[in-house]
């Protein structure tokens, strides 16, 4: 499939296996995509994307400064793909940036495999493609409309590139390569904890050879270089405050941080501990260290920055270099088995296992698609009663602000996040807005737990001119009553 996109990939699957393996990834991807409504990362991606793509309203809600992201790239496609008032078309790109993303840890897998002269190369990158496949994260963030997973795919593609460039004293894949890479960081700048890893290891195998070194240079890390340079420059002010931002969320103890990044990634250490036995058997100690210490890059990152939200999106990492690990452990292991018996009684040993690695992924990838309530018939409720110039106050956020669009102007819809009124500011300029009856609605459901404050003292003054007009599951919505 992908090498008639790019012919450069070289790779073969060797049976009918992973294309097996990458339609049931699709199957079960595609599967009940309006599983939710909106969270509210995606809602509020789209919207962005929606003023940008039909309304040439790149600044309204100065996206630079609190997106992990350039807002020129994710929201845009997220626009773009949006079919209806519906979140499935944006869901649906993902699915396709999803499976592209097994197809591409199953070609790193076996480019590293050929490199390195290890046995069984096809079989590694299988088992490598199928543990990725249906791991729990890899489920969840390929079908949810944020920008985590086109991303990752352009990460995996820029290490393909890089890999193939290595040996082959490629500059056209050296400069593909440093492209993906700088897109990838573009899309979603968590890319940016890797990047002094990837350019550490690539100078380290590119020096020993003085033409591929040059290659590498001219074609790889100078492109490199000015890409972050000219980024930081243009954007050095949102960088600042995005940052500032992101340093003030409340932190989060270590011991709930490592609690939350193992349980999620339990049956995948598992399978690690199996497989580093392959490593040491076919010595390659290096190469294991170097996987494993990928692995736990974004933990040590979520520890230093005291941080839990967006771990598990961020696990994907964790859960990409474990799986080229496990597949090239396994099968050293087993090339390196003699007996039928021992090799016969590991397979099942694996095939065991792999019951209960695949039973307990896709619960927890149910259990990650429930995290917010459903607004649905809530939103719709709205979109039945909101006119065009009505003013809303939402507890809800972005994912009404989403419902709402063509009804209604995003500008007419104000958030828990900041308000201003009347000279006042923060919660006195809310509560006087609804003693005044400035909103024509006001939506709570109770889910801002960072404003609960807020939300309590609006229900001591709401009913001065408010009345409600549906309630359902902890959603409740207030009209004004002249």
């Amino acid at each position: 499939m992908f090498r008639t996109i790019f012919p450069t990939l070289r790779y073969s699957a060797g049976s009918f296996l992973l294309p097996v393996i990458l339609l049931f990834a699709l199957i079960a991807r595609l599967a009940n995509l309006n599983y939710n409504s909106p969270f509210n990362d995606e809602a509020i991606y789209s919207v962005v994307g929606k003023l940008a793509l039909y309304q040439g309203d790149w600044w309204s809600y100065n996206a630079k400064s609190w997106m992990g992201g350039h807002p020129y790239i994710y929201p845009t496609l997220s626009a773009a793909a949006t079919i209806g008032q519906s979140m499935v078309g944006p869901r649906l790109l993902n699915v396709v940036f999803g499976v592209l993303s097994i197809e591409m840890v199953y070609v790193l897998t076996k480019n590293l495999a050929v490199w390195q002269k290890l046995p069984y190369p096809n079989l590694a990158a299988l088992i490598s493609a199928l543990i990725i496949a249906f791991s729990s994260v890899s489920l969840y963030i390929s079908r949810l409309a944020t920008y985590d997973t086109p991303s990752y795919y352009f990460l995996l593609l820029s290490l393909v590139f890089l890999v193939q460039a290595l040996p082959a004293n490629s500059g056209k894949n050296y400069f593909l390569a440093a492209i993906l890479l700088l897109l990838s960081f573009f899309t979603k700048i968590i890319v940016v904890i890797y990047i002094p890893f990837i350019i550490l290891f690539s100078f380290l195998a590119a020096k020993k050879s003085k033409k591929t070194f040059n290659l590498y240079l001219r074609y790889y890390l100078a492109p490199i270089i000015l890409g972050f340079a000219g980024y930081f420059l243009v954007n050095i002010s949102a960088i600042l405050t995005f940052t500032s931002n992101q340093a003030t969320r409340a932190p989060e103890s270590s011991a709930r941080i490592l609690s939350y990044f193992f349980q999620l990634s339990a049956y995948h250490w598992i399978f690690w501990s199996i497989s580093s036995l392959g490593f040491f058997i076919v010595k390659k100690t290096k190469l294991w260290a170097l996987l494993t210490a990928l692995s736990f890059l974004v933990l040590l990152f979520h520890l230093g920055t005291n941080r839990l939200a967006t771990l598990d999106k961020h696990l994907f990492f964790t859960f990409c270099f474990l799986s080229v690990a496990i597949g090239i452990g396994i099968s050293s292991l087993l090339a390196s088995l003699k007996s039928q018996i021992l090799r016969y009684s590991a397979i099942s040993l694996f095939i065991y296992l792999g019951f209960f690695f695949f039973k307990n992924e896709f619960a927890q990838k149910s259990i990650f698609e429930r995290q917010w309530l459903n607004a649905s018939p809530m939103l719709a409720k709205l979109a039945e009663v909101v006119q065009n110039g009505d003013k809303v106050l939402t507890e809800g956020g972005a994912t009404t602000i989403w419902s709402l669009y063509p009804v209604n102007s995003p500008f007419n819809i104000t958030t828990f996040d900041w308000f201003e009124y009347q000279n006042l500011t923060g919660d006195y300029a809310y509560l006087q807005a609804i003693k005044d009856g400035y909103f024509d609605y006001i939506e709570l459901d109770g889910q801002a737990e960072w404003r609960k404050s807020l939300t309590d003292q609006i229900f001591t003054v709401i009913n001065q001119n408010y009345q409600k007009i549906y309630t359902d599951n902890n959603f409740s919505i207030y009209e004004r009553n002249y």
